[in-house]
């Protein structure tokens, strides 16, 4: 299985609690115990999720850098290109030019 959403894993959690509560009615202390462990599962899961969210985001950031900076040294090169190119032009046109004088 793929990265999870957090979303997905809220709604999952809440739906998985919502239908615990349904099946197996308990006591209202027996409740609220299981309601806290339940709330402090789902907060485990979410600082998981949160966490791993950083994690590919700061993976992301750093892989999206690298790609400007191909992206720029490409331009610079693309740019240097063109200037020898049109100064090799340049030079031609002036001794074409020196020639037919």
């Amino acid at each position: 299985m793929g990265t999870q959403d957090p979303t997905k894993l809220l709604l999952a959690a809440t739906v998985g609690f919502a239908f615990g509560l349904l099946v197996a009615p308990r006591s209202g202390e027996e409740t609220r115990a299981r309601l806290r462990e339940q709330a402090d599962e789902a907060k485990l899961r979410m600082r998981s999720a949160k966490d791993e969210l950083r994690r590919q985001s700061s993976e992301t950031k750093e892989e999206l850098k690298s790609a400007a900076e191909t992206v720029r040294q490409g331009g610079r090169e693309a740019t240097e290109a063109v200037k020898g190119g049109a100064q090799r032009a340049k030079r031609t046109v002036q001794r074409k030019t020196e020639e037919t004088e």
